[in-house]
């Protein structure tokens, strides 16, 4: 009997750490698109106290790297490449894009600022804003909120028919919302039911903070006319 104890013994002490890192690796394993957007690194310090504006591309990611020691964002490249693509016509322009860079001991946001202009007139232009937070306890620096808001301007404030739906598509895809073919053709279904109002295409918030999971959400505004103004995109880490 005492042999048999001693050998059930021995195979729990050793399937134990197997079966332990087996689990975590299940729990914290998400796909590498999901992968890619998202940010973790060790750090051992707060970010200070800092403000900086009216900063270029290129110097926004120059302070980001050697003062900070964190890099602009995935999401936010590939939003610039999005816009660029959607918003940029044969006889339209891109205006000067600008960063803002705010410190306040944890936390550290990072904005850019992107207008597209026709002429002398801005036509529409969005911020994309990244969050990143210090935690002291774990040692590590974390990119915890990344949100798109874009606008339309100019005489119209709504969006060209031919611009909102490939936007919405692609910004939708870029964070990843649930199932984003279902929710757009809902949309377009209620959209000419409401005026002015926020309208949620799709946001599975509730159950990613409950579940400590990656929230992505796509909202709209609606103007007075019920059409499609502004678009926002937003992308959550709730994973402790």
């Amino acid at each position: 009997m005492n042999r048999r104890i001693r050998v059930m013994t021995l195979l729990i002490v050793c399937l134990l750490p197997i079966l332990l890192i087996s689990g975590c690796k299940k729990e914290k394993a998400l796909p590498k698109k999901s992968q890619e957007l998202l940010w973790r690194a060790e750090r051992t310090k707060p970010f200070g106290v800092f403000e900086y504006s009216d900063l270029s591309k290129e110097e926004a990611e120059t302070i980001l790297k050697e003062k900070f020691s964190v890099s602009l964002s995935t999401l936010t490249k590939k939003t610039e490449a999005i816009l660029d693509e959607e918003l940029l016509t044969d006889t339209g322009a891109k205006g000067t894009v600008t960063y803002t860079i705010d410190a306040k001991e944890n936390k550290l946001q990072v904005r850019g600022f992107y207008p597209y202009e026709q002429g002398d007139t801005m036509q529409s232009f969005a911020y994309i804003d990244s969050e990143y937070h210090y935690l002291p306890e774990k040692k590590q620096a974390n990119l915890i909120d990344q949100t798109i808001t874009l606008s339309n301007y100019g005489e119209s404030s709504a969006f060209q028919s031919e611009n909102v739906e490939p936007l919405l598509k692609k910004l939708g895809e870029l964070v990843q919302v649930e199932n984003l073919t279902i929710a757009l053709t809902q949309l377009k279904e209620h959209e000419k039911e409401v005026k002015s109002k926020e309208l949620e295409v799709s946001d599975n918030g509730e159950d990613a903070y409950k579940k400590k999971n990656i929230r992505s959400s796509l909202y709209v505004g609606i103007d007075e006319k019920s059409e499609i103004k502004e678009i926002y995109a937003r992308l959550t880490d709730y994973r402790e």
